[in-house]
């Protein structure tokens, strides 16, 4: 299968935080800790302002904090090594996805449907905890091929209806950016029309 491709365009101009993983793990790991009421997902129209992707962020790691409480009562298995090159193929694929895709969900909890972005926060959080387990020595899952091909499905499906809404949100500006120029146009033409005496 091919790498997944980049999924800059599906930014919508909103800041992508670059931080070191390992940095927005530690602080996000953080901030669940300190969650202790549920947090609403916020609600927004149009482009998301930098609170609510605070809100949105807020979101994503209450979600997050139930799942990784279950994740840690997972019993992990060895993979058998006749099993190995399909299951790392298609997991390499999925965790592309999700690790370009892990930092944009405070954005994507600003206007996803909520049951949508719950499956993504779940899609992501448990991708990045089996990843942990995929040692080459002697990896262990806890997700099956079957459960990855699904999980992939999914990515896919949500990448796909992303992209879709994007390019109906530039056509839909393109096209009053145009109305715009046209109505200035006609007033420009009505101003400059010479006044007739009578």
């Amino acid at each position: 299968m091919p790498p997944p491709p980049n999924l800059a365009p599906l930014q919508w101009n909103q800041p992508l935080d670059t931080r070191p993983n390992e940095i927005r793990e530690a602080l996000n790991a953080q901030q669940m800790a300190n969650l202790t009421e549920a947090v609403p997902k916020p609600q927004v129209k149009g482009r998301p302002t930098s609170a609510n992707i605070l809100q949105g962020q807020l979101f994503v790691n209450w979600i997050r904090k139930g799942i990784v409480w279950r994740l840690n009562k997972l019993v992990a298995h060895p993979l058998p090594e006749s099993h190995r090159p399909s299951y790392f193929m298609t997991f390499d694929v999925l965790w592309g996805f999700v690790f370009e895709m892990d930092p944009l969900l405070p954005v994507y909890a600003c206007w996803m449907r909520e049951e949508v972005i719950r499956s993504l926060i779940f899609t992501c959080t448990i991708v990045k905890h089996q990843k942990l387990h995929l040692s080459p020595d002697v990896p262990r899952v806890f997700l099956d091929l079957k459960k990855v091909h699904g999980m992939l499905d999914m990515v896919q499906q949500t990448r796909l209806a992303i992209a879709n809404a994007h390019r109906e949100s530039q056509l839909a500006a393109a096209e009053a950016r145009g109305q715009c120029l046209q109505a200035a146009g006609q007033k420009q033409d009505v101003e400059m029309r010479p006044v007739e005496s009578g």
